[in-house]
């Protein structure tokens, strides 16, 4: 299992079905702060620095040309000479995913001079990415991301599992498998009926692993954004499970 920016060409040229998407990414800009350079269009007649044989080459290419755009694309195979040539001056900007910025960016000799600027140039849904002839496994996968978003929704987390497993609220009552093995989802999946609460004791719910790796106070912080959950009162986000029943 890996995961990849879910798109046609992948979804139809490769042996491999999506589960649902985990990470709401989008490709984005990183520059000097000191640059003046505020969206793409001030890098005219600049070198923009990028990952050959990737998605963001390939959409940075459409940008240059919708756009009528002069500045030089800098293709590189090895992700860390894109960041040296930047550091060196050779390039005046890289162009990634937002979270590959975001990680690479603290790796820089002075982070606080570099800026990720507020322009999304694509959409890059990522999702885990299974073999499609084992169908059982795909179904796994796929109802183990829902668990992990499901159990966010329902205000399920490491801290409070066992305090839920009392719950009279049936929605709880089915997803963490209290009525038994006959008719429980995990049964149907090939999984134990306590599935969900195995998943949950060992890692948390989605809200819970996103604050563990791109929350305020995680070594890469990325705003949720898109990312909330679809009820989430402030932001409203695209995270949703369909109902476990």
């Amino acid at each position: 299992m890996s995961s990849f920016q879910e798109g046609v060409e992948r979804d139809v040229s490769i042996n491999i079905e999506f589960a649902p998407i985990v990470f709401y990414d989008g490709q984005d800009i990183l520059v000097r702060k000191n640059s003046e350079v505020r969206s793409l269009n001030d890098l005219n007649g600049k070198v923009i620095c990028v990952e050959t044989e990737t998605t963001s080459q390939e959409n940075l290419e459409d940008e240059k040309k919708e756009r009528n755009l002069t500045f030089q694309i800098r293709q590189l195979q090895d992700k860390r000479d894109v960041y040296r040539l930047y550091e060196a001056g050779e390039c005046q900007a890289v162009t990634s995913d937002i979270s590959q910025l975001a990680t690479n960016l603290k790796l820089l000799e002075n982070p606080d001079e570099h800026i990720i600027l507020p322009e999304i140039l694509s959409k890059e849904p990522l999702a885990p990415a299974v073999i499609d002839s084992d169908l059982q496994w795909v179904e796994i996968v796929r109802w183990i991301v829902f668990a992990l978003i499901e159990a966010e929704e329902l205000g399920i987390n490491q801290n409070n599992l066992e305090q839920k497993k009392a719950s009279t609220n049936p929605k709880i009552i089915r997803f963490l498998g209290l009525k038994g093995t006959a008719d429980s989802i995990g049964s149907r999946l090939g999984l134990e009926p306590d599935y969900a609460q195995r998943i949950i004791r060992h890692v948390g719910n989605y809200g819970e692993i996103y604050e563990r790796n791109l929350g305020p106070n995680s070594s890469t912080p990325i705003e949720r954004g898109l990312n909330n959950l679809w009820n989430n009162p402030e932001q409203p986000g695209l995270i949703y499970s369909p109902p476990f029943r």
